[in-house]
């Protein structure tokens, strides 16, 4: 196969299948190709509803060729730079990086062949899968050469976590995060209008008409934007905006949760990260076709994405970063950082390093409007 170094020619499908405990879910990382894995991407996560119904949860395909292409970047893992770069532009160090404009005029997602559409080195762990790519210097015009490592794991309390690990020879900008598409009625039900979402932040990045950040940070009181005590999202706005968690400490933290009435089903994330994008799969046009042959109208599923802020990377005064988050390798420091992002729980609540739960909802917990 093309770009996966098969010495002959031929790609085996091989998903890692996770348990998790009794009120299980079941997950899917997809493609793994003899020890090696495309695009770092969950495939599948099957999850019980309130009467014990199994359903996939999370858009996908059902080929590795699906995946090679997926350009509404399903269930991937995001790099070097998640989002959107103003015309491809930044600022570091008084030198200024043009990047590929792959959206409209813009970057998005770390370029042409992001992380996404990459090959990672896989090998199996007590709980889960350890990924590493090595990007290099260059490698998508980003500067410096930069280590990565990503691993997904899971825990006897049904939550999915996944860390992040970067390290760079020179100072560069990198944002991870992962783009699964959630719909908790079952990729084959309908839409998530009618999901209810908690988000923990009391302001929000303005974007423009091309949804580049503005710079500004406004108060979602008494806007579109206020999910602060849950509620259906609706059709009103199409979501793709950046929303600013409350007391961001670096500490692990609650940062959404996203309930499903009709089955019971919840996710709830819990990061490290000072951001969260919320996007209610408003580009998905029917156009996709996913698993079983379902193609993906608008609405069919949303992710939810920790990550840095973004107040807009357009280039500035020499030596301006543009406000992107970065990696740094600075005097008198090892080279890098650690960046630790999403865990989720699957309901019943989710986790972030990242971290993501997922499990049905029992009347024990309907008294549980908020998160936790």
């Amino acid at each position: 196969l093309p770009g996966l170094g098969a010495a002959n020619g031929i790609a085996i499908l091989l998903p890692l299948t996770f348990t998790m405990p009794p009120t299980s879910a079941i997950i899917m990382l997809s493609c793994i190709y003899w020890g090696a894995l495309f695009g770092g991407a969950i495939a599948s996560i099957i999850a019980p509803d309130r009467n014990g119904v199994f359903a996939e949860v999370v858009l996908g395909y059902d080929t590795l060729d699906e995946y090679m292409k997926n350009p509404r970047y399903l269930g991937a893992l995001i790099g070097r730079f998640a989002n959107r770069i103003a015309r491809g532009k930044f600022r570091l160090n008084g030198v200024e990086y043009q990047l590929a404009q792959n959206n409209g005029e813009n970057h998005l997602h770390g370029g042409t062949k992001g992380f996404d559409k990459r090959v990672w080195n896989a090998s199996e762990t007590a709980s889960g899968v350890h990924l590493e790519y090595f990007s290099r210097d260059g490698e998508e015009n980003y500067p410096g050469n930069l280590n990565v490592a990503v691993d997904y794991s899971l825990n006897d309390e049904n939550e999915l976590r996944i860390d992040y690990h970067a390290t760079t020879d020179k100072d560069t900008i990198v944002n991870l995060t992962n783009h699964a598409y959630f719909n908790l009625r079952g990729q084959l039900h309908g839409t998530i209008l009618d999901h209810e979402l908690t988000l923990n932040a009391d302001s929000f990045t303005p974007v423009s008409s091309d949804l580049i950040p503005t710079g500004e940070i406004k108060p979602v009181a008494g806007t579109p934007m206020d999910f602060r005590n849950g509620r259906p999202i609706g059709s009103e706005v199409e979501y793709d905006h950046n929303f600013v968690l409350n007391n961001w400490d670096g500490s692990l933290r609650p940062a959404a949760r996203l309930y499903d009435p009709a089955t019971g089903r919840v996710v709830e994330i819990l990061t490290t990260e000072p951001g969260m994008q919320f996007y209610s799969g408003n580009f998905l046009d029917g156009s996709l076709i996913g698993k079983k042959g379902v193609a993906y109208e608008k609405y069919t599923g949303l992710c939810l994405e920790p990550q840095f802020l973004d107040l807009g990377a357009a280039p500035g005064p020499a030596g301006d970063d543009g406000g992107a988050a970065g990696v740094g390798a600075g005097a008198g420091e090892q080279p890098g950082q650690q960046g630790r992002a999403p865990r989720a729980r699957f309901l019943e609540p989710c986790r972030g390093t990242g971290r993501h739960r997922l499990a049905p909802r029992t009347a024990a917990r309907e008294s549980n409007k908020g998160l936790r």
